[in-house]
């Protein structure tokens, strides 16, 4: 009679690995080639202080940012608030 043994394996979720693998490779092959200037796009990021009801003080800049980014991408907006300041991004 022959026994055998081995451990336990876990194999993972083949999808998600090929996920993974496919996204790695397109990363290492954006270093061997030259970024277009038409693939470049800034990215502002505005500290705008906020008055007691949480509203913007200078909410012109708003509008200067979108005019920048001629209104083709939606801003990320967030507000990060302390005890003692608040500033709008």
């Amino acid at each position: 009679m022959l026994y055998t043994s081995s451990a336990s394996k876990e194999w993972g979720d083949a999808t998600r690995g090929l996920q993974m693998s496919t996204a790695k490779q397109a990363i290492l092959k954006l270093g061997n080639k030259p970024i277009h200037t038409k693939n470049w796009r800034p990215q502002i990021l505005v500290y705008l202080p906020l008055d007691e009801n949480f509203q913007a003080r200078h909410d012109r800049l708003l509008d200067l940012v979108y005019q920048l980014k001629a209104g083709h991408e939606k801003e990320n907006e967030h507000c990060f608030i302390n005890t003692t300041k608040a500033e709008y991004i």
